[in-house]
């Protein structure tokens, strides 16, 4: 399967925030239904379905849209998750996450486990994750400096440098008679 483009993720958090908005201000549902009827061209059961999808997760927590994230705590067994509710595409999910990883990293002095999605990506540890105070220490005119220094000497990038050199041919398979595994 593909990975959701960062357009078409600011598009579904755009049409996220508008319905926050509506929900927010108490909206009759078929005032929803219908803008849900025009935004999306679908059918009755399908807007039924996406306005009870929504209005449930208002009721219960916030909706993370294209200029909110939503960031969820909790541990199960010895393990403590952080997980950032950030729809911007996976590509975009995968730089803040390693981002985020590597502040975190740096301010607490932990090993973190990363793991990456369309929605958003999340943080584990065997410690408590200050999340949101290492989200709030990185910024943008250095966040590219913080990448290079996260995906340096990382086992991902000795893994794609060994893919991209394989199939640029510059391993050699057989040398001299012998076979190497790459």
């Amino acid at each position: 399967m593909l990975p959701l483009s960062y357009d078409l993720a600011l598009s579904i958090g755009r049409f996220r925030r508008l319905m926050e908005e509506k929900l927010d201000r108490k909206a009759q549902r078929k005032e929803i239904l219908d803008f849900i009827h025009s935004y999306l061209y679908v059918d009755e059961n399908s807007a039924q379905s996406i306005y009870k999808y929504f209005l449930e997760q208002h009721l219960y927590a916030e909706i993370p849209n294209d200029r909110k994230i939503i960031i969820e705590n909790y541990k199960e067994g010895e393990k403590h998750f952080v997980i950032f509710h950030s729809l911007y595409g996976r590509r975009v999910n995968d730089c803040l996450s390693r981002a985020v990883a590597f502040a975190v990293a740096r301010l607490q002095h932990i090993d973190v486990e990363i793991g990456i999605n369309d929605n958003g990506f999340y943080l584990a540890a065997k410690k408590h994750i200050q999340g949101l105070k290492a989200l709030k220490l990185l910024r943008e005119d250095k966040l590219e400096l913080v990448l290079k220094m996260a995906i340096d000497r990382t086992e991902i990038l000795s893994r794609r440098f060994r893919h991209c050199a394989a199939r640029a041919l510059m391993i050699l398979r057989n040398y001299k008679g012998r076979s190497q595994r790459v």
